[in-house]
């Protein structure tokens, strides 16, 4: 086991007995709230695991090792955020609704693409490319254009939200034909090469709702402010520095 690997065992047990908990917090909303002056609550609210972890690695600040257990790091203060417009919202959040299911980078190849359905005779030459573009598409962020709604399901933020979305190269391709005939996406896509199958939309939205990039959207201001949630945060971060520090 080397030096990298023990560390991330460390970690890992340090973390075995994070679980759900309930914490004190004070949290405001603000900017004419619901057409008021503000909005706040002062009570108990509970955090998940996934999210303590979360706050925990951004505490710990060690990227590499929380990457490898698979954590996204998050501060506490965007996070207490995050759950004051929660609350403030009756538990619902804004949402991303994707407009146009062509990523940016690849607006060309998709209109090569609608050229040959729309022709009555496909040039085999421009085949033989859209073939070798379709084969050679790799995974990656692609951006796509966005409707940025708000909990309450008719405030709308933004009408054109530019985000990156990461998509596999199995996605892609079923992105790029989904808005052409079977029969020409049979022409298209080389033998062997996999292709993603199901509701297109429902992947771009859902992976959109893990980016959780809606919110940044929200005009309103929020607020919140928990000291037990930052105490319990920093402690666990410190123990967790400490040993490591130990195995440098």
């Amino acid at each position: 086991m080397d030096d990298l690997q023990r560390k991330i065992y460390l970690v890992r047990t340090m973390l075995k007995d994070v679980k759900r908990q309930d914490f004190h917090g004070r949290f405001e909303a603000s900017e004419n709230w619901k057409l008021g002056d503000s909005w706040e609550d002062d009570g108990t609210f509970s955090v998940s695991r996934e999210d303590l972890l979360s706050m925990i690695a951004y505490a710990v600040c060690r990227p590499r090792i929380f990457k490898v257990l698979g954590i996204q790091p998050i501060s506490v203060v965007k996070k207490i955020r995050e759950y004051a417009m929660r609350n403030a919202n009756g538990g619902g959040m804004p949402y991303a609704s994707v407009n146009n299911m062509v990523p940016v980078e690849l607006k060309n190849l998709a209109e090569q693409i609608l050229q040959l359905e729309g022709a009555p005779a496909p040039d085999p030459k421009m085949i033989t490319e859209v073939q070798q573009c379709l084969a050679s598409l790799r995974a990656g962020e692609y951006t796509f254009s966005f409707t940025i709604k708000g909990a309450d399901g008719w405030s709308e933020y933004s009408n054109d939200a530019c985000e990156p979305i990461p998509l596999t190269a199995r996605e892609l391709r079923a992105v790029l034909i989904s808005g052409v005939s079977h029969k020409l996406q049979k022409k298209l896509l080389i033998s062997g090469l996999p292709v993603w199958e199901g509701n297109l939309e429902e992947l771009i939205e859902g992976k959109a709702a893990g980016r959780n990039f809606a919110i940044n959207y929200d005009y309103h201001s929020y607020y919140g402010s928990s000291p037990e949630l930052k105490a319990y945060v920093w402690a666990r971060a410190r123990a967790i520095r400490r040993a490591l520090a130990r195995h440098e």
